[in-house]
């Protein structure tokens, strides 16, 4: 079932290690959502994950809930 842009959830995921990677690309994957930015308190790894996707990378979680444009937040970290 197709989804439009505008139904779709907004969703962000926090942490990305083994798991929040994994977590990031079902997000980016599955049709009813839209992955809108990756964040992770280690700089390096939160822009690696986050290129391929063409999502922002943030370091800092109140930085997603400032922006205002994220719906969801998927949290990963231990």
């Amino acid at each position: 079932m197709l989804v439009s842009n505008k139904d779709r959830l907004r969703m962000a995921v926090v942490g990305v290690g083994n798991m929040g990677r994994r977590h990031a690309r079902d997000v980016y994957e599955l049709g009813n959502t839209e992955l809108v930015a990756i964040c992770n308190t280690g700089r390096e790894k939160a822009d690696e994950v986050a290129a391929p996707y063409g999502v922002p990378a943030c370091y800092d979680y109140r930085d997603l809930l400032a922006g205002g444009g994220t719906q969801a937040i998927l949290i990963a970290t231990p």
